[in-house]
């Protein structure tokens, strides 16, 4: 006895189904098969980069370091830069025997927390100025300000939603607060972004207790255009500090930062009305 054959088994309402959902399913477990592999290799890759990179920060002889660990490098301080969520920043200015006294013309601090894509959601600033820095026209300064995203949408002049808001609060001491309320930003601050391929070496120091290595770099971190000596964690791969040499004669610029991971609470004044830019 011959069996029927599969169409006459089922309607054919049926059987268009079961054909559209082979002809959808064979792309899809062939989509599978090529992705799949490459999300499971980006893991190894990071793992492969994080190795290469701890060997190179740690080499005795930094001219024998080669370009592909050299590379490697770059991309694992990016990397370990874009999995923080908190973390601060000190800038100082003033000439050598001032930053020694760690009694800077300048003095700024910041406290960051953010989200799970790496856009900042909240953030705190300082800016303190003596009367003798020359940026600061004989007399003292000082500033206060918050950047707080919210969820609330934030509308073009046509009224369709661009983004979500950012609240922006600011001061100068003694003084009030104003509140701008304008569009965020849709990407994340960049990484480090450093290019160790013609970096020069620095040596070995401690930084808050970590062990760190300097490297001479035409350009700093962070977007920063001009030459540096950038210090990144041995450990963690994380940048700690950056020096540059100030426009202004006889003084430097230091950045330095800390406190990776340790959200502040950044809780902005309140009963401020914020105007829209």
């Amino acid at each position: 006895m011959r069996l029927p054959s599969l169409p006459r088994l089922l309607p054919a309402r049926r059987r268009t189904r079961i054909i559209l959902a082979i002809a959808l399913a064979v792309p899809l477990y062939l989509v599978a098969l090529a992705v799949i592999p490459a999300l499971l290799g980006g893991g190894d890759d990071a793992a492969a980069d994080r190795a290469a990179a701890l060997r190179a920060i740690s080499a005795g002889n930094w001219g024998l370091v080669v370009p592909e660990d050299r590379a490697a490098l770059a991309r694992a301080v990016d990397r370990a830069w874009r999995d923080l969520r908190a973390y601060r920043t000190r800038y100082v200015s003033g000439t050598p025997t001032l930053l020694a006294a760690d009694t800077p013309e300048t003095e700024s601090r910041s406290s960051y927390v953010l989200d799970s894509t790496g856009r900042i959601t909240a953030q705190h600033d300082t800016n303190d100025m003596r009367a003798e820095s020359p940026a600061s026209g004989g007399r003292e300064e000082h500033f206060e300000g918050y950047r707080i995203l919210t969820a609330q949408p934030y509308m073009t002049s046509r009224g369709r939603r661009s983004t979500n808001a950012e609240l922006v609060y600011q001061r100068m001491l003694p003084g009030v607060w104003v509140c701008e309320r304008s569009a965020s930003d849709l990407l994340p601050p960049p990484p480090p972004g450093l290019d160790f391929a013609t970096a020069g070496d620095a040596g070995f120091a401690d930084i808050d207790g970590q062990r760190v290595r300097g490297f001479q770099v035409a350009l700093g971190a962070f977007g920063l255009r001009a030459p540096a000596i950038v210090w990144v964690d041995v450990a963690t791969l994380r940048v700690r500090r950056q020096e540059i040499e100030s426009t202004l004669p006889g003084r430097r610029e230091v950045w330095t930062y800390s406190n990776f991971d340790e959200p502040d609470a950044i809780v902005p004044p309140t009963g401020v009305t914020c105007q829209d830019t």
